[in-house]
């Protein structure tokens, strides 16, 4: 694949400096028409021009093929964004805010007062879960960090010991009772990614070999799964809570 897109850009850049030659070219021919002849100036500012728009073009070619650099002609033909889809897994992963069995969660610790409302701490993550998209094609969203866009709901119970424990773990030095306590909130927020839960896509999906799917005839593509490039990020549109 790197090969493929070295030779890509190689072409590309091929291109830009034989358009940049015959610009050159007809610019010289275009003096000559217009005054009879080809003199130094001409030349020179022939050359310069070329040089501007070579340049110019070398840097459009290179700028490209890093924004796309998965080797397709187009950042669609690797990557779904924004597919909709119904989230299928088993709530294995308890949330330390309420502690609500869940696929995923985001908590927010905020310390509320004389007018400020200040975020101490945010996490999110995930225990691993497919998502059923409309079109038919699946995606995968694996075990760890995860981003959740959207409201989230206050929890209104505060003495929970579970959120405690998960913050001692964080930081076994942690001193609650102090005011350097660097976990200090009198407000807790909390997202939960539950299955049925309709989510909708925000960052790069691409298209990777599932090997859990049965194995397929000779000549057929094998099935795939949309994987996620960078850290999946996704909103909720509904819940089932």
């Amino acid at each position: 694949m790197r090969a493929a897109e070295q030779r890509q850009i190689q072409r590309a850049e091929g291109a830009v400096a034989l358009l940049t030659v015959i610009a050159c070219a007809l610019t010289l021919f275009g003096a000559w028409v217009i005054t009879g002849s080809v003199t130094w100036l001409h030349a020179i500012a022939a050359v310069a021009t070329g040089t501007v728009g070579l340049h110019l073009g070398l840097r459009t070619v290179r700028q490209t093929s890093r924004q796309f650099p998965v080797g397709a002609t187009n950042l669609l033909d690797a990557a779904k964004l924004n597919g909709c889809g119904e989230v299928i897994g088993e709530s294995t992963l308890c949330s330390p805010a309420t502690g609500t069995l869940c696929v995923a969660y985001a908590v927010e610790l905020r310390l509320a007062g004389n007018g400020q409302d200040r975020v101490m701490y945010r996490d999110a993550v995930t225990s691993g879960f497919e998502i059923q998209l409309d079109d038919g094609s699946r995606a995968r969203v694996p075990k760890g960090r995860i981003r959740l866009v959207g409201d989230m709901r206050e929890a209104m119970d505060l003495d929970n010991p579970e959120l405690e424990s998960y913050l001692a773990e964080i930081d076994g030095r942690r001193r609650p009772d102090t005011p350097y306590d660097p976990f200090r909130y009198n407000v807790v927020y909390e997202s939960l990614v539950l299955p049925g839960d309709r989510i909708e896509l925000l960052s790069a999906f691409e298209p990777r070999v599932n090997a859990k799917a049965p194995s397929t005839l000779y000549r057929k593509s094998m099935p795939s799964v949309l994987w996620p490039r960078t850290v999946p990020r996704i909103r909720q549109l509904t819940s089932t809570i």
